[in-house]
């Protein structure tokens, strides 16, 4: 008994360190000075015991575990291993800010941020197979693991500022968790939703959530860059086409944002540019792909044409910071981890930031570093080309190329063939289009005929005659009538014997 009692006591006490994740709805708000993601953001309550606290951070864990073996309903499980990657990767931030310089601290982050990823693998494969039972049951979870995957996004850009005290192999690893957890959601929605409209309703749905609960121009860029490296993990080019067209959407919206705020918007946006975070070339694309939204938008209402200025001096910031980490970098692989950002993008205007960069460049060896993956972005171009099956990915395609001459240039040099293909592709595809739809047009009458066939005959009888298999037929009594039989002629003028 007294066993018992205390296995009692301690359970309780296990499950009050584990409070913050069972106390959903008393999630405390963290004091921030700039507008970040914040506990209560993430739906959970801010961390208190941490992994720094050995003891009391195994009670906290005993207590996650009871409680998540006590959960027996698959969506409230679910919900609550997101609660707990969202706590995790909150511990990992928290360690990050209060031990920047700590070398044992910044190698914990690390450790949080794998169980973090692990948490994440539990939640994903518990909701695909929630949404193989009950479609409707999962809609709502992945509405929020949606959400919060940008939001999660976000706050390890947050960690990344903090650990000044990684050395070169943590930071490496650091990126390699924050990537790889980027590109397990991609294949988690590719299997999921399977349908290019779905996705990019979802990410609009969640990026238009985080915009109203933060509201920031930062929070805004941000959630372009994370929607844009997000597109580049999916292999399938109808659900990456998905991802652009949701990210043209978040970006109109904050042109709207941008033209209702008016001047008063435009210095905020001067000013919140630095807060746009990660590798300079990431940043280069989000501005890029701004700029090309901007050209169209300017045309509509010429009050945004201001915002072009604080665009290119940015741009030219960043161009400056990249030339000279390339020129200063002594090693093949250090060069190739500052260009990857650019090299892993879908987008096609990398190629053109890339060629900028490689006639500014002085050193040799930088030189020859961006022209190779100068290349590579071709190939990758011919690549996504050869797995394209509709006119409308194939003219978004051109719709991107053909105004660029820098582009043209760059692509007739490393594959001169390829926009030419461009073109017979197209025509490959409108035909087999076509084909298909003849052959639908051409099925559909025969369908119909083949239905009027086999509608019974509903013609009234007529007096003295029955419904027979092949139509109405005479009736006689004490004669069966068979289907094809030829009824009895009745004698007339028979010659009398």
């Amino acid at each position: 008994m007294r066993k018992l009692l205390f296995l009692f006591i301690i359970s309780l006490f296990c499950l009050s360190l584990a409070g913050p994740v069972l106390a959903q709805d008393q999630a405390v708000v963290e004091s921030t000075a700039t507008a970040e993601v914040t506990s209560s953001d993430l739906g959970v309550a801010e961390p208190t015991v941490l992994p720094t606290n050995a003891f009391g951070y195994w009670f906290k864990n005993l207590g996650r575990t009871i409680k998540t073996t006590l959960t027996f309903n698959a969506e409230k499980k679910a919900e609550l291993q997101l609660n707990i990657a969202n706590e995790k990767l909150l511990e990992a931030k928290k360690i990050a800010q209060e031990n920047p310089d700590n070398a044992k601290a910044q190698a914990m982050v690390e450790k949080s941020l794998q169980k973090y990823q692990e948490m994440m693998d539990k939640v994903q494969a518990r909701v695909e197979a929630i949404k193989e039972k009950n479609s409707a049951s999962a809609e709502k979870l992945l509405d929020k693991i949606t959400d919060n995957q940008l939001k999660q996004q976000q706050v390890m850009d947050k960690i990344e500022e903090k650990t000044a005290g990684l050395t070169e192999e943590q930071k490496q690893k650091f990126e390699a968790i924050k990537e790889k957890t980027l590109e397990k959601f991609g294949q988690f929605l590719q299997r999921v939703e399977k349908n290019q409209e779905k996705i990019k309703e979802r990410l609009e749905k969640a990026a238009e959530s985080s915009a109203s609960e933060n509201g920031t121009i930062s929070d805004q860029l941000l959630n372009l860059k994370v929607i844009q490296k997000l597109g580049d993990k999916m292999e399938d080019e109808e659900m990456r086409q998905g991802v652009r067209e949701a990210n043209q959407a978040v970006r109109e919206k904050f042109f709207e944002q941008m033209k209702e705020e008016g001047s008063g918007s435009a210095k905020e946006f001067n000013s919140q540019l630095d807060g746009l975070s990660g590798q300079d070339a990431d940043q280069l694309r989000v501005i890029n792909f701004l700029k090309e939204g901007l050209d169209e938008q300017s045309k509509v209402d010429p009050n945004l044409k201001a915002l072009m200025v604080p665009l290119k001096k940015f741009e030219q910031n960043r161009l400056n910071n990249l030339k000279q980490l390339l020129e200063e970098t002594k090693t093949p692989e250090q060069q190739q981890d500052l260009l990857q950002p650019l090299e892993d993008s879908g987008d096609t205007k990398s190629i053109e930031v890339i060629d900028r960069l490689r006639q500014e460049v002085k050193n040799a060896r930088a030189k020859e570093a961006l022209q190779q993956v100068q290349e590579r972005k071709v190939e990758n171009l011919n690549n996504r080309l050869e797995k394209m099956d509709n006119q409308k990915n194939i003219q978004e395609l051109k719709k991107e190329i053909n105004p660029a001459p820098v582009m043209q240039r760059v692509i007739r040099q490393a594959d001169p063939e390829l926009l030419k293909k461009m073109d017979r592709k197209m025509a490959e595809v409108k035909k087999a289009e076509k084909v298909e739809k003849d052959k639908e047009d051409s099925a559909e009458p025969k369908n119909e005929a083949n239905k009027n066939d086999e509608r019974p005959n509903t013609q009234p009888l007529k007096p003295g005659l029955r419904q027979g298999t092949e139509g109405q037929m005479p009736a006689r009594r004490g004669i069966e009538q068979q289907p094809n039989a030829i009824p009895p002629v009745a004698p007339q003028n028979m010659p009398k014997l």
